[in-house]
């Protein structure tokens, strides 16, 4: 009976032996089911992460090309009004030099007209040289206006192209600066 007792006692103490193992097995597997789950959710978080900052980097690196090229159109519109009042002024003075100078040339001629129609008229001819020398400086009168006209519409002209050109470039600079900002 001691001897039956003690079979009995080994044969559970292997049944229990048994059990626990194959509790072990199962818990075993679960715990590696569980980890695997956890593992491809941990690697598909990544992976979303990854894509999602991917796309943020490509958007600020696109961002940043297009503020460099606002910023590079915005520099070329200052440079081209610099430029352009430049060239203005000098032009103006351009047309005021030559006014002057062909005031100048006018005037020139009118008097050495009048100092030979004066020398006419002291050789005899005073009426006739008078008559000519009003008429000369009459029509030099008339040329000089002329010209003073021609030179004022083509400064006015410039000033309208100017002024034009000043609109369109202050029109693409506030653009440039309200997609800037």
């Amino acid at each position: 009976m001691v001897q039956n007792l003690e079979e009995r006692c080994e044969q559970q103490h292997k049944q229990q032996f048994r059990v626990d193992e194959a509790k072990r097995g199962m818990v075993q597997s679960l715990l590696d089911e569980q980890a695997r789950s956890l593992r491809g959710e941990y690697w598909g978080d990544l992976e979303a992460s990854r894509s999602q900052y991917e796309g943020e980097m490509g958007e600020l690196r696109r961002y940043a090309v297009e503020l460099r090229e606002r910023q590079s159109r915005l520099e070329q519109t200052q440079q081209s009004v610099v430029f352009l009042q430049e060239q203005t002024v000098g032009l103006e003075v351009q047309l005021q030099q030559e006014g002057l100078s062909c005031a100048r040339g006018q005037e020139a001629r009118l008097e050495g007209e009048v100092l030979a129609a004066e020398e006419a008229a002291r050789a005899g001819t005073e009426q006739h040289a008078a008559e000519e020398a009003a008429e000369s400086c009459m029509m030099l009168s008339a040329e000089i206006l002329e010209e003073r006209a021609a030179h004022e519409a083509a400064l006015a002209a410039l000033r309208v192209e100017y002024g034009r050109e000043c609109s369109e470039l202050r029109l693409r600079e506030s653009e440039a600066r309200r997609h800037f900002c």
